[in-house]
């Protein structure tokens, strides 16, 4: 393998913050880098920005041409990896530029864009149920399917999704969408329907090595319907690769990221299983938001976030295609229904004395900080439950939601 020097990641926030002290431990020649692909960082991902874990942070302030010969004028060979969604255009652009290993910028839009998304994964076979965009409230009549989700072309984390059951609906949601700015930072300035396809929804994480997969967790998602109409998570639980249901998710996925171009990296697709054909919801070309390395490291034999670096830095020749599960796993999404302030130190003292508890991912409120969850950005925040066995991990998962609901993690 070809010895990097540089490691530099665009948008590191969120779950993709535990990049660069793992490359400092593990790659110790490595030097590692932040790229900021705009100023400020949303609100809701400056706390997870650490700023320390950086030799420097590069601002990009749309000059491309002068931000490609700061990062060029270090020397020795480098590599670019996006953190959250934001980051994933700017990476491709400068990965390009900087002839890295790179998945190139001619498809980046598609692999942002949920509707050109939709259009080119349609041209490979894949289903996408039916969609339409929308670019103003002229093209609320062009729909002719509903239930459908109306949403940001460019959003994350569930964050501006309406199930609309009528052209009315579909009309309010796009009036309280279009033209505002998003929760990365985006002006809405489109958005899309999406026929809405009944039936369990799962996520695939998956890392591409020169274009092909290997697998890390695939988790079957449940959701429920928060107080503005929208769907918020609520659990997911951990499916085995070699299950029927698995198989099919990853074969669709195998075409999707072929069809996306993308080649190196880590992919989070979401889909749903609606007569054994798997449909697609949207795909990210980054790490799963909520990937956690100690979690994986527990759960399966292969982690996302080891894999995402692997396979840039080192090799893929000790992973395979299929991960195998080492304990059942579920994650729990805490939902704040009163809107009341909820005390991650309570939260943490409950949940640490659960049988198949092994981690959370806990947000600390700010000060005054009342919060109805309506999204994943909004929500407290994940428990991370695994153990041998399954009925322990739903005793747990039970206890959480009992206390949850009695208001043993808030105050008044």
């Amino acid at each position: 393998m070809k010895k990097f020097k540089n490691f530099f990641i665009v948008d590191g926030y969120s779950g993709a913050n535990q990049f660069a002290p793992i490359v400092a431990k593990r790659y110790p020649n490595v030097s590692v880098f932040h790229v900021q692909s705009k100023k400020p960082i949303p609100s809701v991902y400056v706390n997870s920005f650490r700023s320390s874990d950086y030799i420097r942070n590069f601002v990009y302030d749309g000059n491309i041409d002068r931000l490609v010969r700061d990062l060029s004028s270090l020397s020795g060979e480098s590599i670019v990896v996006a953190g959250i969604e934001s980051g994933v255009q700017l990476a491709d652009t400068l990965s390009e530029r900087l002839s890295s290993k790179t998945n190139g910028a001619e498809l980046s839009g598609a692999r942002r864009n949920k509707f050109e998304m939709y259009e080119r994964v349609t041209k490979f076979n894949v289903s996408t149920g039916k969609i339409q965009r929308i670019d103003s409230v002229a093209n609320i009549p062009k729909i002719d399917f509903f239930p459908c989700v109306v949403k940001p072309t460019e959003s994350a984390g569930s964050d501006g999704i309406f199930i609309c059951d009528n052209p009315d609906e579909a009309l309010r949601a796009t009036k309280s969408l279009l033209g505002k700015v998003n929760k990365l930072g985006i002006k809405n300035d489109s958005l899309v329907a999406q026929q809405f396809i009944g039936g369990l929804e799962y996520a695939v994480n998956s890392v591409s090595f020169d274009g092909e997969n290997c697998y890390s967790t695939i988790w079957e998602y449940h959701k429920v319907v928060s107080q503005t109409g929208a769907p918020i998570y609520d659990w997911e639980r951990l499916v085995p690769f070699n299950s029927e249901e698995a198989q099919k998710l990853a074969a669709a996925h195998d075409i999707v990221t072929k069809a996306l171009g993308i080649k190196w990296g880590a992919s989070h697709g979401e889909y749903k299983l609606y007569n054994d054909t798997a449909i697609l919801i949207e795909v990210a070309s980054r790490i799963d938001g909520i990937a956690n390395a100690k979690l994986e490291n527990e759960i399966t034999t292969q982690g996302q976030i080891q894999m995402g670096l692997d396979c840039y830095l080192d090799s893929m020749t000790s992973y395979r295609r299929e991960f195998q599960i080492k304990m059942n796993a579920r994650n729990i999404a805490l939902i704040n229904c009163s809107g009341t302030r909820i005390l991650t130190s309570e939260v943490r003292k409950f949940v640490k004395s659960l049988p198949s508890y092994i981690g959370d991912q806990l947000r600390e409120p700010k000060s005054g900080e009342q919060r109805v969850t309506t999204d994943i950005f909004s929500s407290p925040g994940f428990i991370f439950l695994a153990h041998k066995d399954e009925k322990q991990i739903v005793h747990d998962h039970l206890a959480i939601r009992e206390a949850e609901k009695s208001g043993k993690f808030s105050v008044s």
